[in-house]
């Protein structure tokens, strides 16, 4: 026998040797303890239970007491020219995209999303500006913008779509 025999020997013995620990290890495990039916006891295995096998899910469920709010706050300066504010929403009031924010001298004043605040009068044949870009996102986002498309242009798809907007909203076109 070669030195390379006589270790693919003791790793065969080895190998062996495992697969009889977990066979006996199985036993005891699935059947009992497999000391117990050499003892003079019968070689009827004891009854192993089955169960219905079902893919689902796993879900987990926590409750937790808190509440939830917008991260930031944002201050509103007023632009419009009057002499009083004739309408203001109740404290803690949630005012969305295109709804009356105030009023002054019984004028409305709405909300549009944006950095920038509308600092001129807007119509077609105005000069360039990303005022007029912020204006058709706005007016995309409020559902007005089928023929409209973002730029810097109050183009006649933006008189359109504000026009449309005003219509809806029951302001003066």
């Amino acid at each position: 026998m070669t030195a390379n025999q006589g270790t693919r020997g003791r790793r065969a013995f080895a190998a062996g040797a495992s697969v009889t620990a977990a066979a006996v290890t199985a036993g005891a495990i699935l059947g009992g303890s497999a000391l117990s039916h050499s003892h003079g006891q019968s070689a009827v295995p004891d009854p192993v239970g089955s169960a219905l096998v079902v893919r689902a899910d796993l879900v987990n469920t926590v409750t937790v007491n808190g509440a939830l709010s917008y991260a930031l706050n944002y201050s509103i300066v007023n632009q419009a020219s009057g002499t009083a504010y004739t309408w203001l929403p109740a404290a803690g009031t949630v005012i969305k995209r295109g709804h009356t924010l105030y009023e002054v001298d019984g004028t409305t004043v709405n909300l549009f999303y944006g950095a920038r605040p509308q600092w001129r009068a807007m119509y077609q044949g105005m000069t360039e500006g990303p005022d007029v870009a912020q204006l058709d996102r706005n007016l995309i986002a409020l559902g007005y913008g089928a023929r409209l498309t973002v730029s810097d242009q109050y183009t006649w798809a933006t008189a359109d779509a504000v026009a449309r907007w005003q219509q809806a909203a029951g302001l003066p076109t």
